[in-house]
Parts: C-alpha cells; sequence; structure tokens
C-alpha cells in the first residue's frame, strides 16, 4: 500500500511475482478493498485461464476504460464520445485500443483543466500468466509501458503473475521494464505453515458451525492430526489449502464427508471424487502451455518435453536415489550431470526445459549441487497421478526406460578399464561401466528389461530338461553319484549367458567338449574351491589400504587374470558373432528387436545412431555382469540343494507346492505365488550367505544411532556413532546372518518356516536388519552385490525338486 500511496514514487509500474498459489490473488483482493476503501482504486481486471473471457487481451481495454469512467462523469463522456466516433476501435490493436480509449480521454479532460491527479489511480491486473498465449502477455507489458508509462497519465498500476517467460524477460537486467518497474518477488523460501494451519482451523471451524450435518458439531468431525495433514500436504502453498477449502464448503454436501474424502484420496482411477479438480485445472494448463511453447521451437523437435521434465522431476525427487542412483551413489544428480551424462542432453536444457514452469519450479544453485527444486508437493503428487493428470501423465516405466537407453549409449563412451575386477570394494567411484550395469541388473532391469523373463523362458523351454537329460545320460553309464558344484555352475552359466549375453554357451551339454576351451578355462579358474592362503587372506586385508599390493601375483590375482583372459576370447567370439547376424540380415529381430540380453540391447541402441562401433574391449567390460551373476547364482543352488537334501520334509512340502500349479511356473507365480519357495530362498541366503564380509568406505561424514546404547572398553554408554568420511567399514555378513541374539536360539537350524510369517515369528533385532527380505546377504543400498537378482531368481527357476527327489550320501549327493 505504501507504493500505491506514494505519488511521488517515479515508479508507476509494480510487478508483484511468485509461485503458483503463493497468494498473490489474495493479496491483490486485498489491495483492491483497501484501494476501494481509501477511493483510490480505478480499475481492476482479475484473468482466468479457465473462463474463455476473461483469458485474452480482448477485453482488457474496454474493461479498464468503463470502470475508469464509472470514477468521473466528464471522463465518461469523452470515452463514449471516442466508442460514438470509432464503433470499430475495440477490433483495433491493443495500443490503439489504449490510446483512443484512455490515454487521450485523460488528456482532453486534463485540457478542460480538470485537474487529473485527483482522479482514482490505482489499477490492478491479477494473473497476467492466465492470459493465453506469451506474446498477449508480451504485448499488454509493452502497451502499458508505451501507453500508460510513458505519457503524463496519472495511474499507477499494479500487476501480478507467475515468473512466466514474458514478465520474466521484461523485468530483467536488459528488459523494457527493469528501469520503469518495482519488482517485488514473493519469497519461495518463506515458511507459511503457521499461516496455513490458522488459515485451515479457521474457515473449516466455520464451516463446521454452519453445516447441517450434526457431526459438525462434534469437536472430533476436525482434529489437530486432520490439520496437520493437510499442512503437510499443503508444503507451505495457500492454494492446496485454499482448495481444501472452497471442496469442503459445498452446501448440498456434508463437511465431515468431503474433509475425509481429501484426507484419505489416493491416486486410483476407480474415485469419482475429485476433491483436486481446480488445483489440477492449474496444474494442466500451466504444464500444457509450457509443452506448447517448447516444442514449437525448431531446434527441440523431436524432443519429448512431458518426458524429459519428468526424467528431472524424478530426479528432484530423489526418486532414482531410491532404485540405487549408479553415477551418484544413492545421491540426487547435479542437473548439469544429469542433462550431459545421463539424458545425453547439452548443457544449459533444463533451463529451456522449466522457462515457461517457474511458477512451479526452480533451479537451485545455493547447495552443494545445482538442482531442481519442486514448490509444490501436491505438483508432484499432481504429475505421478494418471487420474489426475489425464493425458499429460508420464507413467515411471516410460521415465525408466529413457534412463535406462541412455545408459546404454553411455556404455560405449566409457573407457575399458582391465582393472576393473582387481580393485578394493572400496573406493568413492566404481568404473562407469559397472555403475551403469548395476541399475541395469537393479529394479531398472526387472521392470524394463524383463531379464527375468528370459531366465523363466530359458528355464521352462530347454535349461532344466537339458541338464535333466544329461544327468540322466550319466547316471545310464553307470555312475551314481552327482558333482553338484560343478552342474551348478555350468546352469548359471547358461542362464547368464542367454540373459547377459544372448548367447547359449552349451554349458549344460556332456561330454565337457563340446565346451568352448575358453569357458573350460573359466570353469577351472572357479572350481574346485580351494583356501585362500594366508598371504591372500593378508593382502585382501591390506589391500584397501595398500592398493598395489592388489597387483602381485597372488593365487587369487593370477586367477582373476587367467579369467579375464579367456573371457576376451568370448568377447571377440561374441562381438564378431552379433556382426555377422547384423549383415546378414539388418532387420534380424535377434538384433533389431526381441534381444533383450545386455549386449543385445547396447547393440541396438549402438548401431540405431549409425552402424555398431562396440570394440571387444568395450564388450568385455560389461562381463562384469558374467563375474557378479556366476558365482552367487552357483553357490546359492548348491547350498540349495544340500539344505533340502538334508530335510526331506521341506523337499516334500516344496515338491507339494511347485506341484499345485499344474506346469512351469511364470515369473509372476516365482515371485508372488510360491511362499514356501520364497522361505527356502530366504532360509538358504541367511545359513548360506554368498560372500562371508564386506569391507565399504564411507563416502561422508555421519551419525549412525544405534538400536540399543552399548558400553565402551572405557565403560562410556554410547547410543550413536560419529563415523567420518572415508572410515573403513567391516560387514560380517555370516555372523549377522548366524547370530543367535538376532535370530534366536534356534539360529543353526534351517528352518523356512521362519520366514513364512516374519511379523510373529521373526524376534525385533531379525526385523530390524534391512536389505532384502531382511538379511544382508546380498548387502544392501547403492552398493548392494550386483548378483542379487540374477541369484534369486535363478535359484527359484531352476528349482529341481519338480523333476528328481534329492538325498544325502556321504559326502556326495545322490539323484533319484
Amino acid at each position: 500500500m505504501d507504493w500505491i500511496q506514494d505519488r511521488q514514487n517515479p515508479q508507476r509500474l509494480l510487478c508483484m511475482t511468485g509461485a503458483a498459489g503463493a497468494g498473490k490473488s489474495a493479496l491483490q483482493q486485498t489491495i483492491a478493498e483497501r484501494c476501494q476503501n481509501g477511493g483510490i482504486l480505478a480499475c481492476t481486471y482479475f484473468l482466468s485461464a479457465d473462463d474463455p473471457t476473461r483469458n485474452t487481451t480482448r477485453t482488457l481495454v474496454a474493461t479498464i476504460a468503463y470502470q475508469i469512467g464509472l470514477c468521473n462523469p466528464a471522463l465518461r463522456k469523452i470515452i463514449r464520445t471516442a466508442v460514438e466516433d470509432d464503433p470499430l476501435v475495440f477490433s483495433r490493436s491493443l495500443k490503439a485500443q489504449m490510446t483512443a480509449l484512455i490515454v487521450d480521454p485523460v488528456q482532453r479532460l486534463r485540457n478542460t483543466g480538470f485537474d487529473v491527479e485527483t482522479l482514482p489511480y490505482a489499477i490492478l491486473i491479477d494473473g497476467l500468466d492466465e492470459c493465453k498465449g506469451e506474446d498477449c502477455q508480451g504485448e499488454v507489458l509493452a502497451v502499458i509501458k508505451e501507453s500508460l508509462l510513458d505519457t503524463n497519465t496519472p495511474f499507477r498500476i499494479f500487476i501480478a503473475s507467475r515468473p512466466e517467460w514474458a514478465i520474466r524477460t521484461a523485468l530483467e537486467r536488459d528488459g523494457d521494464l527493469h528501469e520503469v518497474a518495482y519488482h517485488i518477488q514473493l519469497s519461495d523460501k518463506y515458511d507459511a505453515t503457521a499461516d496455513i494451519r490458522r488459515y485451515l482451523w479457521r474457515k473449516l471451524r466455520d464451516i463446521g458451525s454452519r453445516s447441517r450435518d450434526p457431526r459438525a458439531k462434534s469437536s472430533s468431525w476436525l482434529t489437530e492430526e486432520h490439520i496437520e495433514t493437510l499442512v503437510r500436504a499443503a508444503s507451505g502453498q495457500f492454494i492446496y489449502a485454499a482448495t481444501v477449502v472452497k471442496y469442503v464448503s459445498e452446501r448440498r454436501t456434508s463437511p465431515v464427508d468431503r474433509l475425509r474424502t481429501v484426507l484419505t484420496w489416493t491416486p486410483d482411477q476407480a474415485h469419482t471424487a475429485r476433491p483436486f479438480e481446480k488445483l489440477d485445472i492449474l496444474y494442466s494448463n500451466i504444464l500444457r502451455a509450457a509443452k506448447d511453447a517448447y516444442e514449437a521451437i525448431d531446434t527441440n523437435s523431436g524432443r519429448d518435453f512431458l518426458l524429459l521434465f519428468r526424467a528431472h522431476h524424478h530426479n528432484a525427487t530423489r526418486g532414482l536415489a531410491e532404485r540405487h542412483c549408479p553415477l551418484q551413489m544413492g545421491r540426487i544428480y547435479s542437473i548439469k550431470d544429469y542433462d550431459r551424462r545421463i539424458l545425453n542432453l547439452e548443457e544449459g536444457t533444463v533451463d529451456i526445459l522449466i522457462s515457461d514452469l517457474r511458477s512451479l519450479v526452480t533451479v537451485d544453485d545455493t547447495r552443494r549441487i545445482t538442482e531442481l527444486r519442486i514448490y509444490h508437493r501436491s505438483f508432484s503428487d499432481f504429475l505421478c497421478s494418471e487420474s489426475r493428470a489425464k493425458d499429460l501423465f508420464v507413467s515411471e516405466s516410460r521415465i525408466l526406460t529413457l534412463i535406462v537407453k541412455s545408459h546404454l549409449r553411455h556404455i560405449t563412451q566409457c573407457p575399458y578399464n582391465p582393472n576393473i575386477f582387481s580393485g578394493p570394494p572400496t573406493g568413492p567411484s566404481p568404473p562407469c561401466e559397472f555403475l551403469i550395469l548395476r541399475v541395469l541388473i537393479s529394479e531398472f532391469g526387472h521392470n524394463e528389461l524383463d531379464f527375468y523373463d528370459d531366465i523363466v523362458d530359458f528355464t521352462k523351454n530347454n535349461g532344466w530338461r537339458e541338464l535333466k537329460a544329461t544327468w540322466d545320460a550319466i547316471l545310464d553309464s553307470g555312475a551314481d553319484t552327482i558333482e553338484v558344484q560343478q552342474w551348478m555352475n555350468r546352469l548359471a552359466l547358461e542362464n547368464l549367458g542367454i540373459t547377459g549375453f544372448g548367447h547359449h554357451f552349451g554349458a549344460l551339454s556332456s561330454p565337457d567338449t563340446n565346451i568352448k576351451p575358453e569357458i573350460m578355462e573359466v570353469f577351472e579358474s572357479f572350481e574346485p574351491p580351494q583356501k585362500s592362503s594366508l598371504i591372500s587372506r593378508i593382502f585382501f586385508f591390506l589391500g584397501p589400504m595398500l592398493p598395489i599390493l592388489l597387483n602381485l601375483p597372488t593365487q587369487n590375482t593370477l586367477i582373476m587374470r587367467n579369467i579375464k583372459y579367456s573371457m576376451k576370447k568370448i568377447a571377440d567370439d561374441l562381438l564378431e558373432r552379433t556382426k555377422r547376424e547384423m549383415m546378414m540380415d539388418a532387420g534380424d529381430e535377434k538384433v533389431g528387436g526381441s534381444d533383450k540380453s545386455i549386449i543385445g540391447l547396447l547393440i541396438k541402441a549402438e548401431s540405431s545412431s549409425g552402424g555398431l562401433t562396440m570394440t571387444p574391449g568395450e564388450v568385455l567390460a560389461q562381463n562384469t555382469l558374467f563375474f557378479a551373476g556366476y558365482e552367487t547364482t552357483s553357490t546359492s543352488l548348491t547350498w540349495a540343494l544340500i539344505e533340502v537334501s538334508r530335510h526331506s520334509e521341506v523337499q516334500e512340502r516344496l515338491r507339494e507346492e511347485l506341484n499345485q500349479i499344474g506346469g512351469d511356473p511364470t515369473w509372476e507365480q516365482i515371485t508372488l505365488g510360491l511362499p514356501y519357495l520364497d522361505a527356502v530362498t530366504q532360509e538358504v541366503l541367511r545359513m548360506h550367505t554368498p560372500v562371508d564380509n564386506l569391507l565399504r568406505e564411507t563416502q561422508q561424514d555421519d551419525v549412525v544411532p544405534l538400536s540399543k546404547p552399548i558400553h565402551t572398553s572405557s565403560g562410556e554408554l554410547v547410543s550413536e556413532l560419529v563415523i567420518a568420511k572415508g572410515q573403513a567399514i567391516h560387514i560380517p555378513l555370516v555372523l549377522i546372518n548366524n547370530s543367535e541374539e538376532i535370530w534366536g536360539p534356534d539360529f543353526k537350524e534351517f528352518k523356512p518356516e521362519r520366514w513364512l510369517d516374519p511379523e510373529t515369528t521373526l524376534t525385533g533385532d531379525a526385523k530390524a536388519i534391512q536389505g532384502h527380505h531382511h538379511i544382508m546377504s546380498f548387502s544392501d543400498g547403492p552398493r548392494f552385490c550386483l548378483g542379487r537378482h540374477f541369484a534369486l531368481a535363478n535359484f527359484k527357476v531352476s528349482h529341481v525338486l519338480t523333476y528328481v527327489d534329492v538325498d544325502e550320501l556321504a559326502n556326495d549327493f545322490l539323484f533319484i
């Protein structure tokens, strides 16, 4: 009000900008009422995108002229004469209308000797951003400057708008309005929580007191918990609170029922109630206008605005961090890295992308990394709800598909690191090809790449029957035992060959001469298992502190070198085979369509950009998949057979459950429909973790609360641990999984039943352990074991009990 009342202030234009829902219209309404009471209000004009009569500039000048004419009879007469002299004036340009109906009439009134400074002078325009089209918004600002500010009119103009492109660029340092306008930016950092809480209490109590529903007279219809739920959902923005109040205040229904609808509403398409309809219309209008403006630019041709924005939104709301972000290891990406490394876009893309969304999001560079900040929690809810966003909705699967494809293209640009497996399990940044494969084999793999369907199809159509036929031939030849470890290794290899490389290694065939020599070399390197020498163990523990030790020719180092040498031969063969297939038939579905293996997708992504350019080294770099999945899979399968051979009752119950399916299980049945198989899986992994222990290094300072206080050696009672960045952390998985304190007195027993109802059968300490179904066998977090999903998938789909009995016989295992 001070600015409006200060007639000596040379700046006669006030522009107030703020995020959607920041309360701009409420402020304008309050200012208008005060100006009206003070006798200085000349005109108000509230634009609305939902009203076709108020979302264009067609009626703007006519409305202003009409209202200022009401303020003075002489001025009204002059304006009427101007319309009579030119009946087509309202069809002319905005500037021509402003001159003919406002500027010239005021000047003529001044020429009569009337002091125009005594006229009501406050012109309030709200919601400039609601005017359809950026050009129209820009035209309004240009006409106001040229016609009302650059001339000798008495008016002071107050414009409120979201910070969209037109007003934002006009107010910038080199903009047309920078020198002549007083700019107020409503702070997005102001915490309006207390104001919103008071507003909700006052409005909702008032609604309840006026309601005819007797339930609304009770104090229990509106509780502090209800208010706090609404305050949290508002995320500091009045627009949400105002929407709730408007919805609950509908007189034809009960406020008690409507409030319950708001509090319990979830994004389910089955809902008929739409409590946030007004809010959804606002978000839809802003998002659709931004989409049209972005995609109208020729340099953005072919880019999907909604998909790119949702990908950035997904990163900003840490959707990816929850799925083990690869490059930041669980942290949010910087916008610069996200554009360049993840989406393969040029730097600065996000600024163009959100140019017309500044009322909803902003680029925050005040923190350690530059990131996208969402003003409204309700906007995120809108984007993630198909029933609310409708045709503007982008599913998570599309976002993950975009990111995975970008990762695949990025892999081929990564330098081959020959020491990818020789380094310690600690350190701040594993090689990029390792990190990207972690994503592919984690949730991305399950949701988008269908690896598990491949495993199921392989086992169902070929794998187990082929292996059983081989075993039958061995037994028919006079042998009475099967060497389980060797064949579980072979089964794991064949499954990984299909899912990882789209390649049959022939590992289930017999005799061994049918397997390529390099494959046998890999077998020989992995088996038979041998105890590490004392020197190897010492080097393992000292390696993270003295990395040079890992290059010495110890037994383990030599094994890994032999494996890498053998796998290079395999990589050469895979690449040549794929090149031949592509040359023979460019439209081959194996390469261009149906191949879902890691290598198949890599080649498809690369070839789509102009030919196959992968080198054998780049293919070899992806063999992380082989090593990660091979050992965990074969080890899990072997221990599963050992345990069921010792427990015939478990074997029978498993067979019973599998036989109830009436055929080979689908992936959905394996994951959701076989609870006892799942229980056996958890118990095998608990008792026989594929890795004995892990060594990790902390990436930042942290304070870790303890589940219960402990006494140090000095007698001090400690309830939390202060951990410094760079601290080595040893995780004894075997001790955790075989702890009597955690699992109870029966911890040594193989007891799948403990997993059938973990809420009642697991102890408090066991429940507190995070990880896959409350076990740490594969570690957890962004550096979980890369082979976890392959081990679980292979373990379940490869289960032999539908076909054979397993009995314990001395140190071997007899298959009947």
